[in-house]
């Protein structure tokens, strides 16, 4: 018997892939655009920002100084 997924794992599921999508709908607006698939191991600087971005409640972090979990890959 299969695994049962709970309503809000399913509920977030359905709402990553409706952001996916208004995304697409979005870029296919535009004229030009690029995308190009890069390895986290290629830009680990970009990733810490992610985890790091992850970690944060709020919507909008700034900086005087540069953060310890990106000091070490700089």
């Amino acid at each position: 018997m299969g695994k049962k997924i709970g309503y809000w794992a399913t509920t977030a599921f359905w709402g990553s892939v409706w952001s996916l999508l208004l995304s697409i709908g979005i870029l296919a607006e535009e004229e030009k655009w690029l995308l190009r698939y890069v390895p986290k191991e290629d830009n680990k600087f970009v990733d810490a920002l992610a985890k790091m971005a992850l970690s944060y409640d709020e919507e909008l972090l700034m900086f005087d100084e540069t953060p310890i979990e990106i000091q070490g890959i700089l």
